[in-house]
């Protein structure tokens, strides 16, 4: 994977995620996902001097709804996204950081672009890693299909700020799914979502990666 530096005050990071709904035997299966490293880099020089490094852990090529309650049961080794029945359920993506300039105090966010869902079902967590063992450090958050709408990562209901001093590093795992609701979700089929993920600092300065979910 490549390793990408930051000194600016605007990062475009391109991560492409593909999700196309699909049927098979009876079974719904919704999300594509793969990821890019093909990256654009604008903007200005800036005190942000931050190293990025994104790496697909589960990288699943179709996945099937999940209720929320189980995704934490869903990343474990023994699971690895994929359920009793060999149908793959989650994404798991590891983020690393570093930061090389001053200490710095960060909050992350997913905001779209434009979106064509109409349902609330696309959900992501964000998590720590410690041996073999996931912590979560935010919530179960929903995606909104309002453009410009920032969805912060929240722990207990509070945005999550993480901060980093020089040359110090931290690691993230953010984990994507399609919400299950024991019920027909067709209308979840052949949407939709463009947006971007964002790393801002406290002065209000983003890096952000685009990304996109739909056929």
């Amino acid at each position: 994977m490549k390793n990408n530096k930051f000194k600016i005050g605007i990062v475009s990071l391109v991560v492409v995620l593909v999700i196309v709904a699909l049927v098979v035997g009876g079974t719904y299966a919704f999300f594509t996902a793969g990821n890019s490293n093909n990256n654009t880099i604008t903007g200005s020089a800036y005190e942000i001097d931050i190293d990025l490094e994104l790496t697909p852990i589960k990288a699943s090529s179709s996945l099937v709804p999940l209720s929320d309650s189980d995704i934490d049961k869903a990343i474990t080794g023994t699971y690895n996204c994929v359920d009793s029945y060999d149908n793959d359920v989650c994404s798991i993506y590891q983020v690393d950081i570093v930061n090389h300039g001053n200490l710095v105090n960060l909050y992350a966010y997913v905001k779209a672009s434009n979106s064509t869902f109409t349902t609330d079902h696309l959900k992501y967590k964000v998590y720590t890693k410690t041996g073999d063992n996931y912590t979560a450090v935010s919530d179960v958050i929903t995606l909104s299909n309002s453009a410009n709408d920032k969805k912060y990562f929240v722990y207990d209901d509070v945005n999550y700020r993480f901060g980093l001093n020089t040359d110090q590093s931290t690691t993230y795992y953010f984990v994507f799914w399609l919400s299950g609701i024991e019920e027909d979700q067709n209308e979840d089929m052949d949407k939709t979502f463009n947006g971007v993920i964002g790393i801002e600092a406290s002065d209000g300065e983003n890096i952000t990666a685009n990304f996109g979910i739909g056929s």
